[in-house]
């Protein structure tokens, strides 16, 4: 999954044959099949499984007996640290996100879940007393976008430490 995803990233999703994976991974193309149908299967279960692992990340956040603004600091936390250790990982994610070939799997199967995370930063929200939750919920997620763009495109020159503890003083005092 690691070297079809990093292909999917720099060749194109399109470009990109079940052939030249299996290649370049090192195992053969039928072995490929046992595990996935398609490439369309492939692609799905490296987006999916990426989305899985950081929804399942803030789930637990959200879902800790602490004060909404402790979870929202924890989130925001655990942000900073899967970008800075998994940066590789994250920016080919996000290269394939822009891929219009592979863009019709996250409109489709990551909508749902998208949207379970936002109910919940909602809930934060509200529990925090803000007027309008839901805005605020989808601000702070494209505030989290932004700088982890930022951070993937500019790297280490990018303040993301200051960011994000301006962020975490914005919302958590």
């Amino acid at each position: 999954m690691e070297t079809s995803l990093e292909l999917f990233a720099t060749r194109g999703f399109h470009n990109t044959s079940i052939s030249q994976i299996a290649k370049t991974a090192g195992v053969s193309k039928g072995l490929m099949y046992n595990y996935f149908n398609s490439k369309d299967d492939l692609l799905k279960a490296i987006l999916l499984g990426a989305y899985e692992e950081s929804a399942e990340m803030i789930t637990k956040k959200l879902d800790s007996p602490d004060t909404p603004q402790e979870q929202l600091e924890q989130i925001i936390q655990q942000v900073l640290f899967t970008l800075k250790n998994k940066s590789k990982h994250w920016k080919l994610i996000t290269a394939l996100s822009f891929q219009e070939d592979a863009k019709h799997f996250l409109r489709k199967d990551l909508k749902p879940k998208q949207e379970a995370i936002i109910q919940q930063f909602t809930r934060i929200f509200k529990e925090m007393g803000y007027d309008n939750p839901l805005e605020e919920a989808y601000l702070v997620g494209g505030m989290l976008d932004g700088m982890s763009l930022n951070y993937m495109t500019i790297g280490e020159a990018y303040p993301i430490d200051k960011i994000s503890q301006f962020l975490i003083q914005r919302y958590c005092l």
